[in-house]
């Protein structure tokens, strides 16, 4: 009877007992996330048709939503991580 109670009591003193994990270290920000976005494209001189204002002014706004996309790609992504290392500590 003594052998099952001190197994018991060492089984849930396992169970109980904190365990210690490595924690990795926050990694850095890759240096792509780190460069500016670009500049807009003006127009030239010559450019002086409505044409080319419309054209010029939907590459830029694609331009603009692209980079919104990625930047709120990546602040999720981020978070994301964030949670997940969080829980590792």
């Amino acid at each position: 009877m003594k052998r099952y109670l001190i197994l018991t009591l060492f089984l849930s003193a396992c169970s109980t007992a904190p365990t210690l994990r490595p924690v990795p270290p926050w990694p850095a920000v890759p240096a792509e996330l780190q460069q500016s976005a670009p500049d807009l494209k003006p127009l030239t001189a010559e450019q002086r048709r409505l044409s080319d204002l419309i054209k010029n002014s939907n590459e830029n706004y694609a331009q603009y939503y692209l980079l919104k996309q990625q930047y709120e790609a990546w602040q999720q992504w981020y978070l994301e991580q964030q949670k997940i290392w969080q829980g590792l500590q």
